[in-house]
């Protein structure tokens, strides 16, 4: 199941964490009170149980939810939004293409970029884009396609609007994503090491941290030349699907994605 963090709440002059838990047979959204961290309120079901979908916060705190896996194990095309301020999901049409481990960033103008992932066919190279601004539209198909068919990669959207696309291959090529002309273009060298399943972390100076996807080893991407440089500190622990937390501009956790419920803190200026 994947558990993903949508946003913060005010009810009854308290602050509240909204979660949102979705697996092949569940969906649901959990009210956490953040000041003791109890379970408050189960809220209503999202429209469809998904697994391998992707949960992005919109520009005005709702959820969009695209794709995964449903409780039959099918691969799906449904997308929903979910307001946690009335605690409802609406059904908002079809991906182009139904896609699992795939990625939705959302764009400085608001917009969200659905990327690679899987279909039943394999990886996938298409992207579409959603406007939340005007939802009947639906998802529009990109011309542009990526330069590697990728799934369980990162979209890191940069300080200047272009996303970083790095891994989900067994090359460890890395392309940007410029959201004006919506074109795709490769990085000038590959990543230090493939990676499938990481997670990237956007620090103040623009560059991102890319660690773990089936190995312990870090690197970093500066925007500036686009070359990925790996890190001489390694994680504890091989991690392949963890989750990284920035305590700040240096300091990271990272847990999860291994078989001995490990914790490490990474600290940038070490």
């Amino acid at each position: 199941m994947r558990t993903t963090l949508i946003g913060w709440l005010e009810k009854n002059n308290k602050a509240f964490v909204a979660l949102l838990a979705a697996g092949a047979t569940l969906a649901m959204t959990t009210l956490i009170d953040a000041s003791s961290s109890s379970q408050v309120e189960q809220l209503a079901p999202l429209a469809v149980p998904r697994t391998g979908h992707a949960a992005t916060v919109l520009a005005d705190g709702r959820v969009l939810i695209t794709g995964g896996r449903d409780s039959a194990g099918i691969i799906v095309a449904t997308a929903e939004v979910f307001d946690p301020a009335n605690q409802t999901s609406i059904a908002i049409g079809m991906l182009n293409t139904a896609r699992i481990d795939h990625t939705a960033t959302l764009l400085a103008d608001g917009r969200v970029l659905v990327a690679g992932g899987s279909s039943a066919s394999g990886a996938l190279t298409s992207a579409e884009i959603f406007d939340p601004a005007n939802p009947g539209a639906g998802f529009r198909v990109l011309s542009a396609t990526m330069g590697a068919a990728r799934a369980r990669h990162t979209a890191t959207r940069l300080h200047d609007g272009r996303v970083l696309i790095a891994g989900g291959d067994v090359d460890g090529t890395a392309e940007i994503f410029e959201p004006t002309a919506e074109l795709f273009s490769s990085t000038l060298l590959a990543m230090a090491a493939p990676r499938i399943g990481h997670t990237a972390i956007l620090f103040s100076d623009d560059s991102v941290l890319l660690a773990g996807g089936n190995t312990d080893s870090m690197e970093y991407f500066s925007a500036t030349d686009q070359k990925f440089t790996l890190d001489l500190q390694k994680m504890t622990a091989v991690r392949t699907g963890q989750e990284a937390i920035a305590l700040d501009d240096t300091h990271l956790l990272f847990f999860g994605g291994d078989s001995g419920n490990t914790i490490d803190e990474f600290n940038s200026s070490s």
